[in-house]
């Protein structure tokens, strides 16, 4: 299989996993070239790479610029060295040796997908990522949970509307039309934004039961603070989307303030700082969906993050 298979992976104190993830990338049935772009780790996260893994391009950046720019530079650096295939694998994830080469061949058999994603594992394969369970449901991916209680899993891609980017095989043609992250997402939702204009492009986005992915999460707690600014993430990647009606986003707007008001244990200060970001984060919606409503960014910044 003579692709052109760049790995990506966006580092940010990842000791824990990182050898784990980097080994299973290189005990993988078919050769790729593996990039590191470290958001200013503090736990000797780089130098570990450097001396561990002398083959790795390693991109140490000057502070923590989050996920989706921080995949950007590794992106821009896999195009531009000729990258047919990019797989996107988190910090804290890991493969199956055959992983990668199955997907490379759903995509080259399937031209009108984008993205295509193994099922995603817990890090000990016991259970689905605690986020995985309601992407099978009917509503997001139609017909994999019928399939699979009728024991007639389909070998093949399964249409979803969205998937986690923890394991994404990502077709360049499809980047090289839609655009990298957006950056306005430091972290978390940034996966949901490029799906999103992904399909609006016409591009088809799956998930195949054939492979695994492993993401280990699965004890971490979600804090009160998080729970604030998950809210503003769901409101802003909802505005975002060219594919929703502009209509909705006052309807969003009184949504998701309305939430974080009722959650009392979190500091009030936290809550008006998000209620106001939302506000001023319209306008930014706004520009962005005139942008792509009437032509293609064949960037890996936004038009207005800099």
């Amino acid at each position: 299989m003579s692709k052109n298979l760049f790995i990506i992976i966006a580092t940010y104190n990842g000791m824990e996993w990182i050898e784990q993830s980097l080994n299973s990338v290189i005990k993988s049935d078919i050769p790729s070239t593996i990039v590191i772009v470290d958001n200013k780790s503090t736990d000797g996260t780089p130098a570990f790479v450097r001396k561990q893994y002398p083959q790795v391009k390693l991109f140490e950046l000057n502070k923590n610029t989050g996920f989706g720019k921080a995949n950007n530079i590794g992106i821009d650096y896999a195009i531009t060295n000729g990258a047919t295939y990019i797989y996107l694998l988190n910090q804290d994830a890991w493969v199956e040796p055959d992983t990668f080469s199955g997907l490379i061949r759903l995509l080259d058999d399937n031209p009108k997908y984008a993205i295509v994603s193994p099922i995603q594992y817990t890090g000990d394969g016991k259970n689905l990522d605690r986020n995985f369970p309601h992407l099978l449901s009917p509503k997001n991916c139609e017909h994999i949970l019928n399939d699979l209680v009728v024991g007639h899993l389909r070998n093949d891609i399964y249409l979803t509307k969205f998937v986690m980017a923890a394991h994404w095989m990502v077709r360049t043609a499809a980047l090289l039309k839609v655009g990298g992250f957006m950056p306005t997402f430091k972290h978390y939702g940034e996966d949901d934004n490029l799906i999103d204009r992904m399909l609006h492009l016409g591009w088809n986005v799956g998930i195949t039961p054939l492979y695994k992915g492993y993401h280990d999460r699965e004890n971490r707690q979600t804090s009160r603070e998080q729970t604030v600014y998950m809210n503003f993430i769901r409101f802003l990647t909802r505005c975002m989307d060219v594919n929703k009606n502009v209509l909705w986003i006052p309807v969003w707007f009184i949504l998701y303030s309305g939430k974080m008001i009722l959650r009392l244990d979190a500091p009030l200060l936290l809550k008006i700082s998000y209620i106001f970001k939302m506000f001023v984060y319209i306008f930014k919606c706004l520009i962005h969906r005139a942008i792509y409503k009437n032509g293609i960014i064949s960037t890996f910044r936004s038009p207005y993050d800099k």
